[in-house]
């Protein structure tokens, strides 16, 4: 159960402490970070701040990880010319609709 608490602890501070994140890119996750003075000094940030008004999340899918990591190899694939563009598309329908059940 201490391991537990200390995680989220931790997760609670780095949500808090995002603008740390952002000199890597990241967007922070909480809007007192995303919205702090550290933040928005950062070069091309308010770029990334806007864009995040329209994140889309996937649906809550317990397959989702899964479909994830099979993603991944895939692409990696594809991008080595093994397979096409267009091949990945149709493999990842098919594994995608057999794990979802459709």
């Amino acid at each position: 159960m201490k391991k537990r608490v200390a995680s989220v602890k931790f997760a609670y501070w780095a949500a808090q402490h995002g603008d740390m994140w952002a000199k890597a890119g990241h967007v922070p996750a909480s809007y007192t970070a995303l919205s702090s003075e550290a933040y928005r000094a950062l070069n091309f940030r308010s770029e990334y701040a806007a864009a995040a008004e329209h994140v889309k999340y996937f649906p809550s899918q317990p397959k989702q990880g899964e479909i994830n990591d099979w993603m991944v190899k895939e692409f990696e694939r594809m991008l080595l010319g093994q397979i096409t563009p267009q091949e990945l598309l149709q493999r990842a329908d098919n594994m995608i609709n057999e794990k979802v059940g459709k």
